[in-house]
């Protein structure tokens, strides 16, 4: 689940939701700066660490990708359109 909200605010809302050694409760795993989501299975994310995380179906993640790169495939798929 992405929110653009942070744990504190979150647990202001609904009390106790985030807690990441609890099971059943939401886990904060990453902070994110920037974020491109094209479809399902398409996206990528850049944490405050300036690490990326992302997910393109059917490509191995063992190759290093950036947001350049995923501007560069975004651009192609909507030329293709």
């Amino acid at each position: 689940m992405l929110t653009n909200l942070n744990p504190n605010k979150m647990n202001k809302l609904f009390p106790g939701i985030v807690n990441n050694k609890e099971l059943g409760k939401l886990k904060l795993e990453s902070i994110l700066i920037k974020e491109i989501f094209i479809a399902s299975k398409y996206y990528i994310l850049q944490t405050v660490e300036d690490k990326f995380i992302y997910k393109i179906k059917r490509l191995i993640n063992k190759i290093d990708i950036n947001i350049n790169d995923f501007n560069t495939l975004l651009s192609q798929i909507i030329k293709k359109n």
